[in-house]
């Protein structure tokens, strides 16, 4: 149930970067722009792959077909999004 709750706190974290990247690049004189898109490109790519990583680890998971972890599974996303979830229910390609 822990892992699917931090699932979601891996979407939110990544949410908020990127609502702080975008803010940052605004502001940020035209000289320095640059290296900052590089750098937010960076930071939001391992975002990525660790949130899909995170997702696939947690659909092998509800594979092994055990009733007891598919509930846990189930019940995490939904004690996660309670606690990390403060925007959109849209999903990316996540496995769960």
């Amino acid at each position: 149930m822990a892992l699917t709750a931090g699932y979601e706190a891996v979407r939110e974290a990544s949410r908020r970067y990127e609502q702080r990247h975008a803010a940052v690049m605004e502001s940020a004189p035209r000289s320095s722009a640059q290296a900052e898109e590089q750098k937010g490109k960076v930071v939001k790519a391992a975002l990525y792959g660790v949130q899909v990583f995170y997702s696939f680890f947690i659909m092998l998971l509800f594979m092994t077909y055990n009733g007891w972890i598919m509930l846990a599974v189930g019940f995490g996303a939904f004690v996660g999004y309670l606690m990390f979830g403060g925007s959109s229910i849209v999903k990316s390609a996540a496995c769960h």
